[in-house]
């Protein structure tokens, strides 16, 4: 019997090694109009009002983008301004029905370019179900939810150009992260604490039992806190820097109000330049040998309406008119009132029922301060 010669497998290829560009803040140097996008593998077109990938071509994309015709026609009319951004955020789940949405979301954009008033409104879409009995959509609630929508999206961005005094949350709105889950994290307990973040947030639990939960898990020592700070460079979220900046140059008083800790925070306030004394936040306490003791339970944004009673106590003592609360999560939204205003924010996180409730929802801080300058400019 002979043997058949076998051939020998062919060579497998080497894999290619892929290379992945992250943003670069000395490209804005060459285009000005670019700022950092969502995350370090995007940009940030402030004439288009877009995100785009930057993470294969670097600052080739960037030129493809900027000969791109959209852009070009954008410059030409001197930039977009994000008003159907906004109102599409805004009405993005107020319903489940797509056509509902459709229909409220061309109305609101018909009222607010043609000044309609709310009576017209409602008057015109009434006219809608006589004309048209046989259509489902003219049956539902769109012209009043598209009036809602009109009134308190025009209603909060009043109050945000005229703010007096911003409250600012700090995890993931200030900053990316959320510092008690990094803070776990770094102490070796990260994915346990973190469903008590999401719990918290989402209003699902009180913040007081969130928060006792979490650092019992934690227990951080002392020395855990200092060597955290001292490790832990703070990850601002693309543009509050720029937006706090803006703020301070109108002389609008900024607050950071938070669940999170003191310590954590104090480093990401130096940065912005934001006084010591505008830190509302938690403090914990230890042992005289450094073991973790609690946190300073007199505190009131240790516990879920603290955030709404340091609004309260800001407006009595520096009698603020137009004061506004910026943040991500439930603890935040029901500080308004008494904060004038609020406004979401899902930059890096998006809570459904923020989404929901907030008349103004914001996925990136360049819509607030194109509103302010465009304030200016007016």
């Amino acid at each position: 019997m002979t043997e058949e010669a076998s051939t020998p497998p062919p060579a497998k290829r080497a894999k290619q090694t892929r290379y992945v560009t992250k943003y670069q803040p000395t490209w804005e140097s060459d285009f000005p109009w670019i700022g950092e996008g969502t995350n370090n593998l995007s940009a940030f077109c402030k004439v288009c009002f877009r995100n785009f990938s930057i993470s294969h071509g670097g600052k080739n994309d960037v030129r493809k983008h900027a000969a791109a015709a959209m852009h070009q026609s954008n410059e030409k009319k001197g930039g977009v301004y994000p008003t159907e951004c906004m109102m599409s955020s805004f009405i993005s789940i107020q319903t489940e029905d797509p056509d509902v949405l459709n229909a409220a979301h061309i109305f609101a954009n018909f009222i607010r370019d043609n000044n309609l008033s709310s009576e017209a409104a409602d008057q015109f879409s009434q006219l809608c179900r006589q004309m048209f009995p046989d259509s489902l959509i003219a049956k539902k609630d769109w012209g009043q939810r598209a009036i809602r929508m009109a009134s308190d999206l025009a209603s909060t961005k009043k109050v945000w150009r005229s703010a007096d005094a911003v409250c600012f949350d700090v995890d993931s709105t200030v900053m990316r992260d959320e510092a008690l889950d990094e803070l776990a994290k770094f102490c070796g307990v990260g994915k346990e604490v973190q469903e008590w973040t999401n719990r918290a947030m989402g209003g699902a639990v009180s913040f007081r039992m969130a928060l006792t939960e979490r650092l019992n898990i934690v227990k951080p020592t002392h020395k855990n806190l200092t060597e955290f700070v001292a490790q832990h460079t703070p990850d601002f979220s693309p543009r509050i820097k720029e937006l706090v900046a803006l703020l301070h140059e109108r002389n609008v008083a900024v607050y950071l109000v938070s669940g999170g800790m003191t310590s954590i925070i104090e480093p990401a306030a130096k940065i912005l330049s934001v006084p010591f004394e505008n830190i509302y936040a938690n403090k914990l306490k230890f042992y005289f040998h450094g073991d973790y003791a609690g946190f300073d339970e007199d505190q009131p944004t240790s516990e879920s309406g603290g955030k709404k009673v340091v609004v309260e106590r800001l407006k009595a003592k520096f009698g603020y008119q137009n004061l506004v609360m910026i943040g991500d999560g439930a603890t935040d939204m029901e500080a308004c009132p008494p904060a004038d205003a609020f406004i979401g924010y899902g930059g890096n996180v998006v809570r459904e029922k923020v989404q929901k409730g907030a008349a103004w929802f914001v996925s990136d801080f360049q819509e607030l301060i194109w509103e302010l300058n465009n304030t200016e400019n007016s």
